[in-house]
């Protein structure tokens, strides 16, 4: 019985160099390529970060429109002022949300109360419930012509999309709205603790 090829074959000196195989990794590139991901990753959470921002200026800034275009004679318009300042807490916490990450603090704090603006899809469909709103407004304009809200439409588009660009990053790209041990921090920062 002959010995099997592994046995027979000659082995390298100690001192040999690796012969690149077809799955290793160029090491001088590899860094460079993580460090472009990463720079990737950054830009687009600082375009995420910034949209946010602009949105919810847009909300705070339609819903302001809408409160001047509100004659104070006519109470069949309360509905529209109780629309216009749900829009203008939604938006301020969005905006909040956003300055928030800036701070340790006050991005703990944030995690504590408002949890489900920290997850991509859950934001998502906040985004998605406040842009419902913008529908409803009125301004710059009147009553008599949809086409009058053009800010409120505008707006409510940008968050549908908005809303869409996030969900579709958290299930193609999710390395970009990642939130690491974010579900760990939630639990571990609970006021709340039983005692068991």
């Amino acid at each position: 019985m002959s010995d099997p090829t592994w046995l027979t074959e000659e082995k390298a000196p100690a001192d040999a160099q690796p012969s690149p195989g077809p799955y290793t990794e160029n090491r001088d590139g590899g860094e460079d390529d993580t460090r472009k991901q990463r720079s990737y990753i950054v830009v687009m959470q600082k375009i995420l970060s910034m949209t946010n921002i602009a949105l919810a200026a847009l909300m705070c800034m339609a819903s302001v429109f809408t409160l001047k275009n509100i004659s104070v004679d006519n109470a069949e318009q309360i509905d529209d002022i109780f629309l216009c300042l749900y829009n203008i807490l939604f938006g301020g916490l969005l905006g909040a949300f956003e300055f928030a990450k800036v701070n340790a603090k006050s991005r703990a704090i944030f995690r504590k109360r408002f949890g489900f603006l920290v997850f991509p899809l859950t934001r998502a469909a906040f985004l998605l419930f406040v842009s419902l709103l913008q529908f409803g407004l009125d301004c710059p304009g009147n009553q008599d012509d949809v086409h009058d809200n053009w800010l409120g439409i505008f707006t409510g588009c940008m968050l549908i999309f908005t809303a869409a660009v996030l969900t579709l990053l958290r299930f193609k790209f999710p390395e970009v709205v990642a939130v690491a041990n974010e579900r760990k921090a939630l639990s571990a920062s609970d006021s709340f603790r039983p005692n068991v």
